[in-house]
């Protein structure tokens, strides 16, 4: 995923690199921009924790198919709560990606850990 400013300013440089390493390119719509879609959490397993960001996740869809679209997890969130927090999943989660890896190692489920890391529990 990327911002489009910066695709835009960017992007011979991020075709080549996507080229080169077999990456396809989600370009985040204008107006989702500001709840920081690609500042998401990548869990061991592949599967992606991100911000419900509509639009954005029906491009991740369009770009992955419908079946690997199942392995995205959207937190519920508002623009307001973003910016009291200053970033995406990934930077207010820094404290919390220990724990929810330590969870999957001890089994819990996604629905589980979704329920227990919710945007309630930074505010």
């Amino acid at each position: 995923m990327v911002d489009p400013e910066y695709y835009k300013e960017n992007r011979g440089e991020i075709d080549k690199i996507a080229n080169e390493e077999g990456y396809r390119i989600v370009i985040i719509p204008d107006d989702e921009k500001e709840l920081y879609p690609s500042n998401f959490l990548a869990l061991h397993d592949g599967r992606m924790v991100m911000i419900d960001a509509p639009k954005t996740y029906g491009e991740i869809v369009k770009v992955i198919g419908q079946d690997k679209a199942t392995q995205v997890i959207k937190l519920d969130s508002s623009l307001e709560e973003n910016l009291k927090l200053g970033g995406g999943i990934r930077c207010m989660t820094a404290l919390t990606h220990p724990l929810i890896s330590l969870l999957q190692v001890m089994g819990y489920g996604y629905d589980e850990i979704s329920a227990l890391i919710s945007f309630k529990f930074f505010t």
